[in-house]
């Protein structure tokens, strides 16, 4: 259980990480979720490059917990490489992002050790809570180079009136 926050998929499961270590996070509202916040304010960070260039010097191997696919070791750890003592909005901004390309990068993983093996994959299927962030989606297209198809699915925020906003 990842305190603070609901259970979480395997793949959610090193971005609530990411954002239990920050103490910026606690400025997202009820009214927006962190992700929300956090892709609003990568767009004001960023400038003229795009969003994906903000992380040049923070990378993130996002296996806190092992790793399922495809090098099946489930004793692998996570890493973080480019920390700075700095805890400010921006630096919890680029550490979110680079945790969303590190996931993005284990996708492109699977896929190349699929195509390797033999299977022709060209398009992928998100579904559940991160195929509604935008910049999940986004850096998973751009990483993979595969078109996307978002499926709806309810999940448990949509079945429930959050009692504590």
């Amino acid at each position: 259980m990842h305190s603070g926050f609901p259970e979480v998929s395997q793949t959610a499961a090193p971005l609530h990480q990411t954002l239990q270590i920050a103490s910026a996070a606690g400025k997202a509202t009820c009214a927006q979720s962190i992700y929300m916040y956090l892709n609003g304010h990568l767009d004001l960070i960023k400038k003229s490059l795009p969003v994906g260039f903000l992380t040049v010097d923070v990378h993130i191997w996002p296996d806190f917990h092992g790793n399922r696919s495809p090098l099946a070791d489930l004793t692998l750890k996570g890493m973080v490489v480019g920390l700075t003592l700095s805890q400010g909005l921006d630096d919890l901004a680029v550490l979110y992002l680079a945790t969303i390309q590190a996931i993005a990068l284990g996708t492109r993983q699977i896929v190349e050790t699929m195509q390797t093996a033999g299977h022709h994959v060209n398009t992928l299927f998100m579904c559940g809570g991160l195929s509604k962030n935008s910049l999940f989606v986004q850096m998973h297209a751009d990483i993979t180079d595969n078109d996307l198809k978002q499926l709806y699915m309810m999940d448990y925020n949509d079945k429930i009136d959050n009692k504590d906003c």
